[in-house]
């Protein structure tokens, strides 16, 4: 099955967020927290932006100080503003591309800081400021998710990736055992009753002569 196929397939969970007195708000805000592809994510935003005259929205991993260190997910998702006057002048971006996102380090949060121009935002005929209201949705398709060194599948994840990634697991097991194998001591002689061990290879060898 091709990646991008299933890509199309598949159904990102939708959030939407309506943020109430939003010309009092100020630095960086928080969503509630929402789950999806088995992860629980917040959107943040910045209604003064970030270090930005633009509006900055981001997806984040919630809590990420909480999960295993090497926890790691492949997500793909859209943000949006929400014209509430028209529709067809929603502001909407997306990654175009499964982003990395990980407990540790930088990538725990992605997003746009550029989003909206915070003039356009704040002109009330425009129509994304409505009551001192704003809306935010959020679409999100989560295609795998890294718990320390093994990989929990969820529905998103295509057919080929699964097969593929139980290849390499196989692999990885089969590579183990053989490491544990080769540092296992040998056994003492005196288990043997002072018979010799004799190996299949070298009775056939006793025998021919």
């Amino acid at each position: 099955m091709a990646e991008g196929k299933a890509m199309c397939n598949a159904a990102p969970f939708k959030f939407t967020w309506r943020i109430n007195e939003f010309s009092k708000r100020t630095g960086k805000v928080c969503s509630e927290d929402f789950s999806a592809g088995g992860c629980k994510w917040r959107l943040a935003i910045y209604p003064k932006g970030n270090k930005v005259n633009y509006l900055s929205i981001y997806l984040e991993v919630a809590y990420p100080k909480n999960l295993p260190e090497k926890w790691s997910t492949e997500v793909k998702f859209s943000l949006a503003v929400v014209n509430q006057i028209n529709s067809r002048s929603t502001v909407r971006k997306d990654t175009q591309k499964q982003i990395v996102f990980n407990a540790s380090g930088k990538n725990w949060n992605w997003g746009f800081a550029f989003f909206i121009p915070l003039s356009k935002l704040k002109n009330p005929s425009e129509g994304y400021l409505v009551g001192d209201s704003l809306m935010v949705e959020a679409e999100v398709l989560v295609y795998n998710v890294q718990q320390n060194s093994l990989r929990v599948y969820t529905e998103e994840d295509t057919e080929a990736k699964v097969l593929s990634r139980w290849a390499e697991l196989k692999e990885r097991v089969f590579l183990w055992l053989l490491q544990l194998l080769q540092k296992l001591p040998k056994l003492p002689e005196h288990l043997f009753q002072g018979k010799p061990l004799i190996l299949k290879q070298d009775w056939h060898k006793e025998k021919r002569n």
